[in-house]
């Protein structure tokens, strides 16, 4: 049992308490002291609140009790153990349930060892099957495109009954699909300190290969390798943004000079975008 997999159930917990995901992260994943662990609960949590509705609706249809009467940690046990069947086919299927059926153990619920081994080997038989439905044909009824876009791809009904409304199904569809898609790392380079293509070549001299951000002018998004396991995370000249992030700060428009109020400024990643704006003339 790796302290990955606790601490991602703490996670998922904590979420499911009110607490934001970040924050339950920084409780849980960040006082690990090794890279893979925290990766990996970065990925068995995303991955397990992103597919959500789907891994419920998979539970479900091979337990013999409904969700509703289940204790609240044991189904958050079944749905990480779920993700990694479905999901990551990096993991042995039998790692997986042995795996849950140790965390349910010690979080105090050993009672419920055999349900999850027979609920968790049972999803692993399906094989691809899993029970969801399926891609509505162009005559399917609206009931048919909801249950996709909800179920399948794990969206909130009320969202996929919009989106159906506004978008139609085709662009609805795709919609929903992107959004399941994880996101590209991109970095927000400190043009105060070096220029993206100069960032670029230094990155690559250390195993990180990047290409230009497509929206943002500046950034950089990363293809393979990880920068912060580089000399250079240390040295201020990046810091890891989301491009959406970086645009932010890009449209504010902040010229050289002017004082620029920045109201949400915490870690402070748009904050060092604006500053590079106003040059050293300017107050951010």
């Amino acid at each position: 049992m790796t302290s990955a997999r606790l601490a991602a159930y703490r996670v998922l917990s904590e979420v499911a308490l009110g607490t934001d995901l970040p924050v339950a992260h920084t409780r849980h994943r960040d006082i690990l002291p090794d890279d893979r662990e925290r990766a990996l609960v970065t990925e068995l949590t995303n991955g397990t609140l992103r597919w959500l509705a789907a891994l419920d609706h998979i539970i479900a249809s091979v337990s013999a009790r409904p969700l509703a009467k289940l204790d609240v940690e044991v189904l958050q046990v079944l749905r990480l153990g779920a993700y990694q069947l479905v999901h990551l086919d990096r993991i042995p299927a039998s790692a997986a349930v042995d795996q849950a059926v140790t965390l349910v153990r010690q979080i105090g619920k050993a009672s419920a060892r055999g349900f999850v081994n027979a609920v968790l080997r049972k999803i692993a038989r399906l094989g691809g099957d899993h029970r969801l439905p399926t891609i509505p044909t162009a005559t399917a009824s609206r009931h048919e495109i909801i249950s996709y876009l909800s179920i399948t791809c794990s969206h909130p009904e009320w969202l996929a009954e919009r989106w159906l409304s506004r978008l139609g199904r085709d662009s609805a569809m795709a919609r929903v699909r992107f959004n399941n898609q994880i996101p590209a790392l991109t970095l927000q380079v400190n043009r105060l300190r070096i220029a993206p293509t100069a960032l670029a070549q230094q990155l690559n001299a250390h195993g990180v290969q990047t290409e230009p951000t497509r929206f943002a002018s500046h950034g950089l998004a990363v293809v393979s390798g990880n920068p912060l396991r580089t000399p250079l995370a240390q040295r201020g000249l990046f810091e890891v943004q989301d491009e959406a992030s970086q645009l932010v700060a890009e449209l504010a428009g902040a010229r050289r000079g002017e004082r620029v109020l920045d109201g949400c400024a915490a870690p402070g990643g748009k904050t060092i975008a604006l500053a590079t704006g106003v040059g050293s003339t300017g107050t951010v």
